[in-house]
């Protein structure tokens, strides 16, 4: 395939990528905002038989394929890029070799950025009291309280009216396991799901 063919079809797809990305974003905010509902399946309002999670793992998806597209279409015009830069700051032309290696270099900090700032971010998060106290409320109010992978698990031991360290036993988990990381995380580190954790909070009703 000649370069500007393989060009025009890259750029035809990212366009498709960022419509689709625009879309499910303002579909998420505005037709399925939060609090509407889970996933295919469960609890809460669905759009075509998908839930407001299933539609923000598309836009996750959309996002990780826009990541990738992007990084082909700058490799595809990389010696331009080199040969820019270059220019603007009064540098002789570099060598394909050199120009490899600032592009490798490129990559792997922005990877490790990435990476070391996400790692940073899950020792930021924390529980807020008013999460706590509204989904208290829902429960008080509602006999069908929804518990999400987004809820921790002393929020969800709070839900069900029972002890964190109960809960944590009915679920057979460490006794040293953080009660605030969220169920979503710990199911997929530990043997349960969260519809055990609806059932144990049908039996504690």
């Amino acid at each position: 395939m000649k370069r500007n063919t393989l060009n025009f079809w890259i750029d035809f797809i990212s366009l498709l990528v960022i419509l689709g990305l625009i879309w499910t974003g303002l579909l998420i905010h505005y037709v399925l905002p939060l609090g509407t509902g889970g996933r295919h399946g469960g609890q809460g309002v669905t759009l075509w038989g998908l839930g407001r999670h299933d539609y923000g793992d598309i836009h996750l998806y959309m996002a990780l394929a826009m990541i990738g597209l992007m990084v082909i279409h700058v490799w595809l015009h990389w010696s331009w890029v080199c040969t820019t830069v270059n220019k603007l700051l009064g540098m002789k032309a570099a060598s394909s070799a050199r120009r490899a290696m600032y592009g490798g270099a490129i990559l792997m900090i922005s990877a490790a950025l990435i990476c070391g700032s996400l790692f940073w971010t899950r020792s930021q998060v924390n529980p807020t009291s008013k999460v706590v106290e509204q989904e208290t409320i829902e429960y008080q109010s509602s006999s069908s309280i929804h518990i999400s992978g987004q809820t921790t698990l002393v929020q969800a031991a709070k839900i069900c009216g029972i002890p964190v360290e109960e809960l944590i036993l009915q679920l057979q988990l460490p006794a040293k396991v953080d009660v605030n990381e969220r169920l979503g995380r710990l199911k997929h580190q530990y043997s349960f799901e969260i519809e055990d954790v609806r059932k144990i909070l049908e039996q504690n009703k």
